[in-house]
């Protein structure tokens, strides 16, 4: 028989799947230590063509089944009509929104026995949970929101380099973007 110095817990795996939904997005999995586990910048079907919905899908599906989490949080950036952008950029942003909200809603409907929620973050409110004094970079009395986004993801996770692939040498603001509405979440919900 065990004894109870035998049984010990076994910690509860949350990952937390958020997307940043823009055209140059992306979708980035990290766990309930703020572990990077996965990433994927928007797939598109051609250079300029829509989303690939499926490649998509089985990123954060195969993400799910390899983790085996007892919870997932899913978490989409809530970008609403932004001034001064044109009508077509604004409309393809609400379709990527309304998409990565489908997709991760019929991701909780396959993955019946673990729990999921969907939740949508604004930008204002992940940019204040995460970012410090120090990580603000300012361009003529403005905060650069790129630049200071990066700054607080390489104080977060310093050894990596946010690029798409191996062959990129820049940092890719979608990735860095998705990491820091993982890490918000991760904070908050």
């Amino acid at each position: 028989s065990r004894g109870l110095g035998d049984v010990y817990k076994r910690q509860v795996m949350v990952l937390y799947i958020a997307a940043d939904p823009g055209k140059d997005g992306a979708i980035a999995c990290i766990d309930q230590d703020s572990k990077l586990i996965s990433r994927i910048s928007t797939p598109r079907i051609s250079a300029s063509g829509p989303v690939d919905l499926t490649k998509e899908y089985v990123f954060c599906r195969d993400t799910i089944v390899e983790n085996n989490p007892d919870r997932v949080v899913f978490v989409i950036e809530d970008v609403h009509a932004l001034y001064g952008v044109s009508t077509s950029s604004t409309a393809s942003l609400m379709e990527n929104k309304g998409q990565l909200h489908g997709l991760f809603l019929s991701l909780c409907m396959a993955f019946t026995d673990i729990s999921c929620s969907v939740n949508f973050i604004a930008p204002k409110t992940w940019q204040k949970l995460v970012w410090t004094h120090s990580d603000k970079v300012m361009e003529a009395s403005k905060v650069n929101t790129k630049k200071t986004s990066l700054a607080c993801a390489k104080r977060l996770w310093p050894n990596d380099a946010f690029v798409k692939n191996e062959r990129c040498k820049t940092a890719h603001d979608g990735i860095v973007d998705a990491m820091l509405i993982a890490e918000a979440a991760r904070r908050t919900i």
